[in-house]
């Protein structure tokens, strides 16, 4: 049993060794820094009103899993609604019409894929058991109904 800690305390000493030596650098080459006018005078170029903020670079996507139907009439998303659940929808490229197919409610839509040009598909626990389901429905939103338990 003591070798183990022995071997952590080992592994420790080693890393704490390598932390105070870079503590003490600064990184990349300090010879060239700007000075403090440059600095300024760059900083005073910046006169931006801008559309972007650093949070929206780290921020979960309202849409994802994108898929084009088979005939690449149509392409299909999962959108998050105010309330955080996913639903899918189905643009028409052409006419831009959005119509919501798929509802997330109680339970989630844990994946969906194209069947055919009029067809979806979709896995969705029932019951809350962990006991998914298969579905299908049509690309207008009509005709949904469970096929087969998965």
């Amino acid at each position: 049993m003591k070798k183990p800690i022995t071997f952590i305390l080992i592994v420790c000493m080693i890393i704490q060794g390598f932390a105070q030596e870079f503590e003490n650098k600064l990184p990349g080459n300090t010879a060239l820094p700007s000075s403090e006018a440059e600095l300024k005078a760059l900083a005073a170029k910046d006169n931006g009103n801008y559309k972007y903020k650093v949070e929206d670079y780290f921020a979960k996507p309202k849409a994802s899993s994108f898929q084009l139907s088979p005939d690449g009439k149509y392409i299909s998303y999962l959108e998050k609604d105010l309330n955080l659940k996913n639903h899918v929808y189905v643009k028409n490229i052409k006419t831009g019409e959005i119509k919501r197919v798929i509802e997330e409610k109680g339970e989630l839509i844990r994946g969906y894929a194209w069947v055919n040009n009029n067809h979806l598909i979709y896995v969705m626990d029932k019951g809350g058991n962990e006991n998914y389901h298969l579905f299908s429905v049509k690309i207008d939103g009509t005709g949904n109904k469970e096929t087969d338990s998965v």
